[in-house]
């Protein structure tokens, strides 16, 4: 390991960005191209030390050392936070302290080579065909050090090798060996290098859910997980989703209300995770083929509304997008990434070095993004609301981090419905209550379709097969006897009141002109059975209908209240009272026909 502070007493020299040097105007066989404010004398003693460091170009006015003297300030490529961008350090190649050791500052894997000058006298320039000898290399290790020892007399053109990703070239400069001279040491190499690289994350949640006969479906995928396109882009001043940093560049939902979406218990909800793939994250330049950085995305699915245990190799997609949010390609589970899954709603997706490298290629060496979909059911016997949360852990090919630490998330809305069941006299809740849920594009549609299914409502949940009036867009709300709905399930949804009186539904889709966060128009409860010594109105008048009612993330028993009365006049169906009326109806029969039998007999006597 180099401590740059042990080599203070020798030349400290610095390479400018892109600048191309030659050694005209200067004097002497001690002087090279590689210029320092501090002393003349850059002669090495066979080692040279090149300490890569990413510093991007200051906003604000700067001196250089070389033509032209001042820059009047560069646009910021790099990622937030990266050193030189506050405009308190150079970009001039002279040491920036401040640079060493640091992340991301340090830039890792970069090649540079020194070739050997074979002709006579000092040379003309970086540009002089006498640089032809014997060539060595050297690669920036993770602390950006890449260290050539052992060089023998000579001048040496030193170039850093071109790379394919992410990295600006320095320009090429001089150096010359001399193990006779008593000044000579270890020569030192801050060369700034240019390296434009963006970060950026997003989220969305999609699901097949319906849109509850209104039209607005709820960031709808028609077959969630098949085809994983996204409706979520990266949105920028220059439409290049890979050349934007976190700052500058955001990523919104073109679905409904941004980020939030709804869905029933039963549904699929897919998790799109949006993360951008910089070009620097490969680097194919230096001689070899498998020089990757690394790239770990990991999202907590809100684990109290989905079950996301199927999250795994085989059904987690990452596909690749260009800048213009077009997929390009589909990356291959366990050769191109892994999936773990902890089991609580953590899912961690783990680019390997081939997926890495595979991303690349189909994106031509160009900045793109990754749309990392992670397939999840929402649970039976929930309601609330709850948010993903994703962030990723990702260092590019030359050390740089990265990451987004930040969490980024999404919102996942499921409803519910409360209702208590009161005396419509003393207000006293009612015990023995069984309501359902019928949802509908509008009352009249639930009305119609009540009555189309009269036997549903007649003091039974079990009416046979369901009618579908052509002209209502209604229909029941599948689920338990316990008041939790289901997708998957076949049966209406049902549930009881007990002594409190309510009755409590969950797990229902919240669409509603779009909001996702309520439903105030389209789910309607529909009373099956009355209290025992109440009345239940004629099913085919669909008067046990309600108005609509509200479902919510939140809902409490005071939202809705329905009444019954106890029987006064002859009810409409069955309770206690019909037993009474009945047995004194019958006893005042029983009477008048006795009379009218005596009658007849005293009249036939007189005959």
């Amino acid at each position: 390991m180099k401590l740059n502070s042990l080599n203070k007493k020798f030349a400290l020299a610095s390479v400018s960005l892109l600048t191309i040097s030659t050694l005209a105007g200067f004097g002497g066989l001690v002087n090279v191209n590689a210029k320092t404010t501090v002393v003349t004398d850059q002669v090495s003693n066979g080692e040279v030390d090149i300490y890569a460091q990413s510093a991007a170009g200051n906003a604000s006015t700067t001196t250089n050392n070389d033509s032209p003297n001042t820059d009047t300030g560069v646009a910021n490529n790099q990622t937030g936070g990266q050193a030189g961008n506050t405009g308190t350090t150079k970009n001039d190649g002279s040491q920036q302290s401040s640079l060493e050791g640091s992340t991301p500052s340090v830039m890792a894997n970069v090649t540079f080579s020194a070739t050997q000058y074979t002709g006579t006298g000092v040379p003309t320039g970086v540009a002089d065909s006498a640089f032809n000898g014997a060539k060595v290399t050297a690669t920036s290790d993770a602390s950006g050090l890449a260290d050539f020892t052992g060089l023998a007399d000579g001048y040496y053109l030193f170039h850093q090798v071109k790379t394919v990703n992410g990295i600006t070239t320095v320009g090429d400069f001089i150096v010359q060996v001399n193990h006779n001279d008593s000044q000579a040491g270890i020569v030192n190499v801050y060369p700034k290098l240019d390296m434009s690289s963006s970060a950026g994350l997003g989220t969305s949640a999609t699901t097949n859910a319906d849109d509850n006969f209104n039209g607005s479906t709820p960031n709808q995928i028609a077959n969630p997980n098949a085809t994983g396109d996204s409706d979520q882009t990266l949105t920028n001043s220059d439409n290049n989703a890979g050349n934007e940093n976190l700052a500058n560049g955001t990523w919104v939902n073109n679905g409904d209300n941004q980020n939030t979406t709804t869905a029933a218990a039963g549904n699929t909800v897919s998790w799109n995770v949006n993360t951008v793939f910089d070009s620097s994250q490969t680097n194919n330049g230096n001689g070899t083929t498998g020089v990757t950085g690394t790239y770990v995305v990991t999202d907590q699915l809100p684990n109290n509304l989905v079950d996301s245990s199927t999250a795994a190799d085989g059904t987690v997609i990452v596909n690749v997008t260009d800048g213009s949010g077009a997929k390009v390609g589909t990356l291959t589970a366990t050769t191109d990434y892994t999936v773990t899954n902890d089991g609580n709603g953590k899912i961690v997706v783990t680019l390997t070095p081939v997926g890495q490298q595979h991303a690349a290629s189909l994106l031509g060496n160009a900045d793109g993004a990754l749309n990392i979909i992670i397939p999840s059911t929402v649970k039976t016997a929930v309601v609330g609301s709850a948010k993903d949360s994703a962030t990723t852990a990702i260092t590019n090919a030359y050390g740089a981090d990265l990451s987004t630490t930040a969490a980024v998330q999404s919102t996942l809305n499921v409803g519910g419905v409360d209702m208590t069941k009161t005396d419509v006299s003393t207000s006293a809740a009612l015990k023995g209550a069984t309501f359902t849920v019928v949802r509908a594009d509008n009352k009249a549609d639930a009305q119609a379709f009540v009555i189309a299914n009269a036997a549903y409502f007649n003091n039974s949940a079990a009416g046979g097969s369901v009618a579908n009036p052509t002209s209502a867009k209604a229909a029941f709300v599948t689920g338990d006897s316990n008041g939790n709905a289901s997708t998957t399930a076949t049966t209406p949804v049902t549930f009881t009141t007990g002594e409190d009186g309510i009755a409590t539904f969950s797990g229902l889709n919240l669409v509603d002109d779009n909001t996702d966060t309520t439903n105030t128009s389209n789910y309607y409860l529909v009373e099956v059975a009355a209290p025992k010594g109440y009345q239940l109105p004629a099913p085919n008048t669909a008067a046990n209908l309600t108005g609509a009612v509200t479902a919510s993330t939140a809902p409490t028993a005071t939202d809705t209240t329905i009444t019954n009365s106890k029987p006064f006049a002859l009810p409409f169906t069955g309770g206690q009272g019909l037993a009474g009326i009945i047995a004194i109806a019958t006893v005042s029969g029983v009477v008048a026909f006795a009379i009218k039998r005596r009658k007849d007999n005293e009249e036939e006597v007189v005959k």
